[in-house]
């Protein structure tokens, strides 16, 4: 195998990922891995490319064997690659609501030997974030202060330790002092427009998850550019301006094929809270119930640990 022409071709197919070409990048890293077989920075830029082009089957598969190649080249990469790609790893398995494998990997990052110290911060970020959103407590203070304190000159790591420092406050202080923070952080330049979204449509989320009065935040759903929302943060965005939009039957099928496990639940509890059509309140408990089941032990008591006290029903079917 030419290790050159392996990285040349792979770097084709990154310049083709990054410039759009998702379909053109996702033939070019297939030939590179049919020629020179699995390297674990070719894997990962293939699941990137397939998620970007949302084919979930593929990503699963893709996945499985991504890890099997890196607990076999644990040895042979640096051990900073070794927790950027379990970080890949995680976000990817939160995706598709593998949390207690996502939590894992994280943890398995942050805790690597001799690694930079921002890649060190970014696991912590994700454990954090993660840990929030799960809205696992204990030691989610002592973690919050340590990503609150660290310090780095990267601005793609300053986003992400603000966006996990969001949820931690929202757990731990409530709404309020989050609010002062997406004000502060949506003034920073380095902020590009996704970036903007995800603290936005976060929050958003948050707020209509509590049944907190979403018009105390119209200046923030005012911020959100319709024009570039995807599917999730469509729809996150439309209950936010009017409170009776929901999801019809068919609406809850459609994005059962365009947006990923994770997303799809968290709008089906949205939905289940807020319909007062009985039936489409069946229908969506039995769409999160039936994702629900596919989910191993540990993923699911981690789901109903997050949304059972707000869905005492769902909790109760699975006792």
């Amino acid at each position: 195998m030419s290790v050159a022409l392996r990285i040349e071709e792979h770097s084709k197919g990154q310049t083709q990922m990054f410039e759009g070409d998702y379909y053109g990048a996702l033939s070019t890293l297939q030939r590179a891995l049919h020629a020179y077989g699995p390297h674990v920075g070719l894997l990962s830029d293939l699941i990137a490319v397939m998620y970007l082009l949302g084919r979930v089957q593929d990503v699963d598969s893709m996945l499985e064997r991504l890890q099997i190649e890196l607990v076999a080249a644990a040895t042979e990469i640096s051990p900073d690659s070794y927790s950027r790609t379990k970080i890949f790893i995680g976000k990817i398995l939160e995706e598709q609501a593998k949390m207690e494998r996502a939590l894992l990997a994280y943890q398995d990052a942050a805790e690597m030997n001799g690694i930079e110290f921002d890649i060190k911060v970014r696991a912590q970020a994700q454990l954090l974030r993660l840990r929030a959103f799960l809205g696992i407590k204990p030691g989610l203070a002592e973690l919050y202060h340590v990503c609150l304190k660290a310090r780095t000159e990267s601005k793609n790591l300053v986003i992400e330790l603000e966006h996990a420092l969001l949820l931690a406050e929202i757990v731990l202080f409530g709404t309020t002092l989050a609010k002062e923070r997406i004000h502060t952080v949506l003034e920073s330049p380095a902020l590009t427009a996704a970036d903007s979204r995800l603290f936005l449509i976060d929050f958003i989320e948050d707020v209509l998850r509590q049944g907190l009065n979403i018009n105390d935040h119209q200046d923030l759903i005012h911020k959100i550019k319709t024009t570039e929302v995807d599917e999730f943060e469509k729809v996150i965005h439309l209950m936010a301006l009017s409170p009776t939009f929901e999801l019809s039957a068919s609406d809850i099928n459609k994005l059962s094929f365009e947006i990923p496990i994770m997303g799809l639940l968290r709008l089906l509890v949205l939905n289940i809270k807020r319909t007062t059509n009985e039936a489409l309140k069946v229908e969506s408990r039995r769409k999160f119930l039936f994702h629900l089941d596919t989910l191993t032990t540990e993923s699911k008591a981690l789901m109903l640990r997050k949304w059972g006290s707000d869905l005492s029903e769902i909790g109760r079917a699975h006792v």
